[in-house]
């Protein structure tokens, strides 16, 4: 998929990444497993799909993940913080990030599109959710909100520590920063 990127026809390519998308949404009940492989899929296609459409595309798929976050279903909430977190793990420059076959210069660019457009609004609908969920908060609680609640803490934890990009920095420095900061 990767490798054929740049032959695949536009309307291809969105419907590969709706469908994956819908049967991540519509299969809550799969392995963890197989929905966290299927979307990392997803954030790597919205990526190499960012540096064609300056980031609509990405923009749609984090309206769909919001309306998942706030929908107030657990389940549906789950799968908006995984597909969050990959995306989130796609355009930082880390061990986690994947090789999209993109140059150093266009994950930057990519990444500083990110960072401007995308970032402000997944750290503020991340709060959101976690405020409405503070009433839910006892001394007991059950799981799937801890761990909702902790998936969501560290989305807002990402946001709050995130390596930006300077792009005053000459190129080579920018990559030795960035290989110095995520080891």
């Amino acid at each position: 998929l990767i490798r054929e990127w740049s032959e695949i026809p536009a309307g291809d390519k969105h419907a590969m990444r709706t469908y994956l998308l819908q049967y991540v949404i519509n299969n809550p009940a799969c392995s963890s497993y197989v929905r966290e492989t299927i979307v990392q899929v997803i954030a790597i296609m919205v990526k190499r799909q960012s540096v064609e459409d300056a980031g609509e595309d990405r923009a749609s798929v984090i309206a769909e993940v919001q309306q998942l976050i706030t929908s107030g279903n657990q389940k549906m909430q789950m799968i908006g913080c995984a597909i969050i977190t990959a995306l989130m793990q796609e355009y930082a420059t880390t061990v986690k990030s994947s090789d999209v076959g993109l140059a150093w210069e266009i994950h930057f660019k990519v990444k500083k599109q990110f960072e401007s457009s995308d970032l402000q609004t997944i750290f503020k609908f991340s709060i959101s959710a976690l405020k409405e969920l503070s009433n839910q908060i006892t001394v007991n609680l059950n799981p799937e909100l801890e761990y909702l609640v902790r998936r969501l803490i560290i989305i807002a934890e990402t946001v709050l520590s995130w390596t930006f990009i300077n792009v005053s920095l000459p190129k080579k420095l920018i990559s030795v920063f960035e290989s110095d900061q995520n080891p």
